[in-house]
């Protein structure tokens, strides 16, 4: 006979009796224990049937699973567990819906997969695997061009903390005074990447008119500037670097290079002048037309200036009867197209302006 052993009897005319057995869970690791029940199945005491009812130690499940990961870039990982103590067989279930003990996961994204391990004895554990997603990426912003002496800011954006070359500032402001290329860096454990941005910069376009003047009744006087190669817009709409003109008023004259643009104005007074000027004159000594000047009643503090075709001054007199005889360095200067300018006081009390400027003919 077996240690330990207890009898119980199925009443007479009885053919089925309950037997309850209720293992105390007292947390002592004691091994697996065994309990045999022998059922004669005879009144002979012949027949016998045996029954062993094994009673495990309760204690918690222990898991092993696989390390918390980083990737850089997208890829499939191996999650795994081992579960020991507890009561197996062993039921799994991730958080994901699969319920076998390892699987293969593809990741895109930071993710989070918690495995839920039950025992025969319902015991629960619980633990879980953090898959973090992460890369390195640097947006910068698009070339730009701003006028000279105006700022601009830079900006990028990235997976990390910035840094611009020679710049103290995440999103610094900038005055380039000439076309700049700024680099931006960033990194972070999955890798470095650097960028740039170029910053072009238009010049102001700085000019100036001549000084307020007045004009003669009948005459023209052309304004404005050499032509630098921008957009010109006057107030008077022409969209020219110089205009002739015979009226008076107030001209601006606007010049635009790509962003920047600069004005000057230039205001024209009308001056009543009595006298006339030929545009033509012939000094071959035959005593006529022998002299450029003008003729009538001088203008206060007249002056006249004659310049060849090439700009350079050929004559100069402040003396109102006083003209050019044709020579220059007393030799005869070739015939041909000069120009002429007269200046002087459009009224008493006024500055000394250009009067009148055009072309003269020298014949011979």
């Amino acid at each position: 006979d077996p240690p330990n052993q207890q009898y119980f009897i199925i009443p007479a005319g009885a053919d089925s009796a309950i037997l309850t057995i209720n293992p105390i869970n007292d947390g002592i690791i004691e091994g697996t224990e065994e309990i045999m029940l022998v059922v004669q199945t005879s009144v002979c005491q012949t027949a016998w049937d045996t029954l062993f009812i094994q009673i495990y130690d309760n204690i918690p499940i222990e898991i092993e699973i696989s390390n918390d990961t980083l990737l850089c870039e997208e890829a499939n990982i191996d999650l795994w567990s081992i579960a020991t103590q507890g009561v197996p067989p062993y039921n799994y279930e991730w958080s994901n819906g699969n319920t076998t003990q390892n699987q293969t996961v593809a990741v895109n994204q930071s993710e989070t997969y918690y495995l839920s391990i039950t025992d025969a004895c319902d015991n629960l554990t619980m633990d879980s695997v953090i898959i973090v997603k992460d890369s390195v990426f640097l947006n910068v912003m698009n070339e730009a061009t701003i006028c000279e002496g105006d700022f601009i800011t830079l900006t990028a954006t990235a997976s990390d903390s910035i840094a611009w070359l020679g710049l103290d500032f995440p999103n610094p402001s900038v005055s380039p005074e000439e076309e700049t290329i700024y680099y931006v860096t960033t990194s972070n454990i999955c890798g470095s990447l650097t960028d740039s941005v170029r910053i072009f910069v238009d010049y102001i376009p700085y000019f100036s008119l001549a000084s307020d003047t007045a004009i003669c009744e009948r005459d023209n006087i052309e304004i404005g500037i050499d032509d630098m190669g921008y957009s010109y817009l006057w107030n008077t709409g022409q969209n020219i670097p110089n205009l002739t003109i015979n009226y008076a008023g107030q001209y601006i004259l606007t010049v635009t290079n790509g962003l920047c643009s600069h004005s000057d104005t230039i205001n024209i007074n009308r001056a009543f002048c009595e006298y006339w000027v030929p545009n033509s004159f012939t000094p071959n000594n035959d005593n006529q037309n022998e002299t450029f000047k003008p003729y009538g009643i001088a203008p206060h503090d007249y002056e006249m200036l004659i310049f060849d075709r090439w700009g350079k001054q050929v004559f100069r007199t402040t003396s109102f009867e006083k003209g050019w005889d044709g020579k220059i360095n007393n030799q005869n200067a070739p015939y041909g197209l000069y120009f002429y300018s007269i200046f002087g006081k459009a009224f008493t009390d006024s500055q000394k302006t250009l009067l009148k400027q055009d072309a003269l003919y020298l014949i011979r």
